[in-house]
């Protein structure tokens, strides 16, 4: 018995290690994730991108998501989120199914609502969410959760959002939960 929880604790700081060189040979971190379509048909994704040497956060959409409360619009059902830099082999109807089969995540109003009071604090530079214009660790916790938390299917090159937050120097700041930044209509 000791020896089984010798190996695996081994084995978890083996892959941690590996994970730690990933994200300290990475020079940037981030994905997006898809949230449905738009009343007219759009997809909707959301994606952002750290930088490790400038700590740039750039958040970008590709239709506004308050589209998504709108009658008419139809919310992923599934959680399907890509790497930054990844090609899509498969178009969203393809990957929904493999993801319904794998994990849930399904896309709900409320969730929606979270992403734009998360997204407005973010375009705002909320003191929440940066330290001297630099996001904290609790804005990156919020957003990798909602969109991309990383990945550790590849060893070689993945890693995740904890790695980020541990390993590339961003402030720690206050912790905070998306209650924290107010109601939204």
């Amino acid at each position: 018995m000791a020896y089984e929880v010798e190996t695996k604790a081994r084995n978890m700081n083996s892959f941690n290690q590996t994970m730690r060189r990933n994200a300290e040979k990475a020079t940037d971190f981030g994905g997006k994730r898809f949230f449905g379509w738009t009343p007219n048909g759009a997809e909707v994704w959301v994606g952002f991108n750290l930088n490790k040497d400038t700590k740039e956060l750039t958040v970008n959409t590709t239709a506004k998501p308050e589209l998504l409360l709108e009658e008419g619009a139809i919310l992923a059902d599934a959680r399907v989120n890509v790497k930054r830099n990844t090609t899509n082999r498969h178009d969203v109807e393809q990957m929904l199914r493999i993801s319904r089969r794998n994990q849930g995540g399904q896309v709900k109003p409320q969730t929606v609502k979270y992403l734009i009071k998360l997204l407005t604090a973010i375009e705002g530079k909320s003191p929440l969410c940066f330290e001297e214009g630099i996001p904290t660790v609790s804005v990156i916790r919020l957003l990798s959760g909602m969109i991309y938390e990383g990945s550790v299917n590849d060893e070689s090159v993945d890693f995740r959002w904890l790695d980020v937050t541990k390993y590339w120097g961003f402030p720690k700041g206050q912790y905070f939960t998306l209650d924290a930044l107010g109601e939204i209509s």
